[in-house]
């Protein structure tokens, strides 16, 4: 008689990744501001937005509202891995785009809007 085949103690899901990302974006959007600035890695900043968070208190302040505004709109979202998908559009198209700390800040203020309303 063969011996029964068990399911893996924590089965692969689907989504599984798109969930790790979450996971690990919300962590760091969670950091100090002292080390981080809402996710930007004020240490080794990635672009000139990065830059931009990093150098102004009040950008930091508005990212780290964008990112609570997120997290709430990923609590109550029906498709998860769509909302990743349109934040990580908005941060390629809209903010990434800006060039002045004007534009970032209403990049991330829209933004706010945004999640809020959905």
């Amino acid at each position: 008689m063969r011996p029964m085949r068990t399911a893996p103690p924590y089965p692969l899901r689907r989504h599984a990744l798109p969930a790790l990302l979450v996971t690990v974006v919300m962590t760091t959007m969670a950091c100090p501001v002292g080390a981080l600035a809402a996710g930007a890695d004020c240490s080794q900043p990635q672009g000139n937005v990065d830059r931009m968070v990093c150098s102004n208190e009040r950008l930091s302040r508005a990212q780290e509202a964008m990112a609570a505004a997120f997290r709430t709109a990923f609590q109550r979202a029906p498709d998860r891995p769509a909302l990743l998908r349109q934040q990580s559009e908005w941060q390629t198209r809209v903010r990434d785009v800006c060039v002045e700390v004007a534009c970032v800040m209403k990049a991330f203020q829209g933004r706010v809007e945004a999640l809020e309303s959905r």
